[in-house]
């Protein structure tokens, strides 16, 4: 059976091969870093007598923190200037577009995280600073979009800008 679309399946695709980049490089770096430094874990301590391993611990769930809440504030204000459009409904390729962003963001700050962590485990061994960075790589992996998960998102965001321009429509009626 034919694909229905085609072209989305490649701009998907192209979505794949980002994410799989920068899960790509982090894992190398990951493996550079388990073979430059073969079983020097100094142990299960909390690391915080380490002034990088603090550091690195607050910053990488900083950076969690705020993967969960800019991405999501770049989406709102890229939709609501869909919704203010009066002439016609956003298309699949540009609500992909918007998709497609907020995916590279949140995957792109998920690996500068997890290169901090696995630079401050090189430094001072840190065994928790090591599996941090294997559960940000993990989630980074996590981010790999599906043509449904797309289409699924999509769907969404369009029935909220209906809402969007619903509301503006009712307040202009009544306002």
């Amino acid at each position: 059976m034919l694909d229905p679309h085609p072209e989305r399946r490649k701009m998907v695709l192209t979505s794949q091969i980002i994410v799989a980049a920068l899960f790509a490089g982090c894992l190398s770096f990951l493996l550079i870093v388990l073979l430059v430094m073969p079983g020097k874990l100094d142990g299960w301590d909390l690391g915080l007598s380490k002034p990088m391993t603090s550091v690195a611990l607050v910053v990488a769930f900083s950076i969690l923190a705020a993967r969960i809440i800019v991405p999501g504030i770049i989406t709102e204000q890229m939709l609501r200037q869909f919704a203010r459009r009066e002439s016609k409904e956003p298309d699949w390729k540009n609500l992909f577009g918007v998709y497609q962003s907020t995916l590279i963001i949140k995957a792109a700050m998920l690996e500068g995280a997890t290169f901090l962590l696995l630079i401050m485990h090189m430094l001072e061994h840190s065994p928790w600073t090591l599996a941090l960075a294997v559960a940000f790589l993990l989630i980074i992996l996590m981010h790999m979009p599906t043509p449904f998960r797309v289409d699924d998102w999509i769907e969404r965001q369009s029935l909220a800008i209906k809402e969007q321009r619903s509301l503006q429509y009712s307040q202009r009626s009544f306002g």
